[in-house]
Parts: C-alpha cells; structure tokens; sequence
C-alpha cells in the first residue's frame, strides 16, 4: 500500500507519525549546524514551498520534549553522527506568528498578547521552580495573564530565555515562523507603522544580545531589510531565493519530483508534470512547488493549477 499525500499542512511530527509520504529535507540541520551552532538565520522563500515543513522539522529535532522520538529513523541526517549530540537537547520556544494576522493596531496588540500567553503556558513549570525571583515570577505572570505592557511585551522572550536557561542548563533555541505575516498584510494602513515597530522591539529583543540565546531560526516570505526589524540586527544570517547553500531544501528538485512520481507508479508523466510545475529556481536548483506536485499526484495526475 503506497503511503498517503498529505497537501493539509501537517507538520513534520505529524507527517512521520502517521506515516505519509515525506520527501527528505532533514540535511538542512546539517547545512545549519555547520555553518554556525548558535547563529540567528532567515530564511525567505515564498508560500507552499515547504518552510514551515522544515521549521517543525527543527523543532522535533532540537526540542528536549521530544527526547526518543524514531521520526528521523532512515532519514539522511541520521546518517551523520556528529549532529546526534544536538538531538533533542534544547528546550525550544515556538513563535507562530501567522497567528498574529490583524486588521487594526489594537488587535495586532491582542493577538500578541494571545500568542505569548500559548508560548508561555507551556513552560508554566517554571512557575514553581525556586530559582525564580519574584519580579521574575511578576513578569511571567503578567504574559501569563496577558497584561504585558509594551515593555512587558518587548522583553518577555529575552526573559524566558534566561529562565529555560537557568532551569534546564542549557540555552534554548528560538524559532519564529511566518514574523512577517502580519505586517506584509497591513501593507499600506496606517496600522503597518505601529505594527513594524511593535514586532521590530520584541525581535531586536529576542535575537540580538540575548545572552541565554543558543540559536534562531526564522521563516519569512520577505526580508523586511529598510524597516526596524531588521536596522539593529546586524547579526541575522539571510537565506533567499538566491542562496546557493541550503538551495535544494525548500522545494522539490527534478530527481525529486522523478521519484515522487515513480513512487506512484507514472514515472512517464513526468514531461506532463514539468510542463505545469516547473519554472522556480532557488540558487543553483531547479525547484518544482511542493503543493501542487503532490495535488497532482492526488488527484491522480489531472494536471490543474493547484497554487498560483
């Protein structure tokens, strides 16, 4: 029995969980770690090529939570012992910030405080822990009881990070998905300005001298690089659609899609599939867009212009 398509959005936990088709991209934890184990990256690449995919995919493999997980068994990266050290080692904290889409200011505000108290509220153990002080204990209840003010909210992820530090012996890793959902959407309001500033004051926090930071790992569709939220981050490594390195990681490349379609029994509608499908290039690969090759395949090789 072939295994099934996922084209739902499942993340990478979910995928290997239930047993859907992957296609391996594990090796950009390779290309990461060895270019710098406690760097901050962005990486860009535009919607339906796989980058929230990848960004679960370093969350199971960095996160302490998932401590014995088999989800990279037969996987490539499991076939380079030198990154097993960072498995699982990290206590992660996980920013999606799509969930951060508003139409005003006020509830740009509200969604913040919303998304902040669900970060949070997983790390509510540390309430309890008497390593706290207790003006620490007062700002974490204040994100808690979402009643940060905009200092609060600047400097809340700085200050979780000192915690997991303090409480796990480890620094933790960072990642944000989607920072620039929001403000791209506002484009043009007169909420865009307030809101740029707002997630430039709390990213300027949470990833330039943060001392309890070990890494940082950020997905976008854009850089944002003449507006605040990018001016004082002069230690942010971007990663583009021009990027040679980790070019193959977002994306399908053609022996990709070649096995893909063999794995479904048509590897002659191949020609048919480059027709519809091709025409990305990221670095130096040529790339096909993930949804619709797995649309395609299905539903059972009627080609349709499944994302445009």
């Amino acid at each position: 029995m072939r295994q099934q398509i996922d084209t739902g959005g499942l993340s990478f936990m979910e995928i290997r969980r239930k047993d859907k088709y992957y296609v391996d991209k594990s090796m950009l934890i390779g290309d990461i770690l060895s270019s710098n184990d406690s760097g901050v990256y962005l990486f860009t690449r535009p919607r339906r090529f796989g980058k929230t995919t990848n960004l679960t995919m370093l969350d199971a493999f960095f996160n302490l939570d998932y401590k014995g997980n088999t989800w990279f068994d037969g996987l490539e990266i499991s076939n380079h012992p030198e990154f097993n050290r960072y498995m699982n080692a990290f206590p992660v904290i996980y920013l999606n910030l799509k969930e951060t889409k508003a139409e005003c200011f006020d509830e740009y505000v509200y969604r913040i405080r919303v998304l902040l108290y669900n970060v949070f509220s997983k790390f509510r153990y540390l309430l309890e822990s008497e390593l706290l002080a207790e003006d620490e204990k007062r700002a974490f209840s204040e994100v808690i009881n979402k009643t940060s003010d905009r200092y609060g909210l600047r400097d809340c992820i700085p200050l979780l990070c000192r915690l997991l530090e303090r409480y796990h012996g480890v620094k933790p890793i960072i990642l944000i998905d989607e920072y620039d959902r929001a403000v791209s959407d506002a484009f043009g309001s007169e909420s865009h300005r307030p809101m740029m500033n707002l997630l430039g004051e709390i990213m300027g926090a949470a990833l330039k001298n943060n001392e309890s930071l070990q890494m940082a790992y950020v997905t976008g569709i854009m850089q944002i690089a003449k507006e605040s939220i990018f001016s004082d981050l002069n230690n942010i490594r971007v990663n583009n659609i021009f990027s040679i390195k980790s070019d193959e990681r977002f994306g399908f490349t053609e022996n990709e899609v070649k096995m893909i379609l063999a794995d479904y029994g048509h590897p002659e509608k191949f020609e048919e599939a480059k027709s519809w499908y091709d025409g990305y290039r990221f670095g130096d690969a040529e790339v096909y867009n993930p949804f619709s090759i797995m649309s395609y395949v299905s539903e059972d090789f009627k080609p349709e212009s499944f994302w445009a």
